[in-house]
C-alpha cells in the first residue's frame, strides 16, 4: 500500500463529467425540440437527439460503474 496513491472519494464521477453532461443535454434538448411546434423539424431533430441521448446516457454511466468496480475486481477475490 506505500506505493498507492489514494484519489479523493469522489473524483470518479469528475471524470466522466463531460459525457454526463452532454449526454443529459441531449435528451432535454430533444425533449424540448418535441415540446416546440415546428412543423417537420422538432420531430426529425427531436427524436433524434432523444435517442442519441438516451444512448450516451447509458454508454456514460456504464463507463462510471466499469471504472468504479474495476479494481474490486483484479485483486484476485473469488466471485460468490
Amino acid at each position: 500500500m506505500e506505493g498507492k496513491t489514494q484519489k479523493p472519494p469522489f473524483q470518479f464521477i469528475f471524470e466522466d463529467f463531460g459525457l454526463i453532461l452532454l449526454s443529459v443535454g441531449l435528451f432535454i434538448g430533444g425533449i424540448f425540440l418535441l415540446s416546440v411546434k415546428i412543423p417537420f423539424w422538432s420531430l426529425f431533430l427531436g427524436i433524434a437527439a432523444v435517442q442519441v441521448g438516451i444512448v450516451l446516457i447509458i454508454l456514460a454511466f456504464d463507463a462510471l460503474i466499469k471504472r468504479k468496480t474495476k479494481p474490486d475486481l483484479q485483486k484476485g477475490q473469488s466471485c460468490p
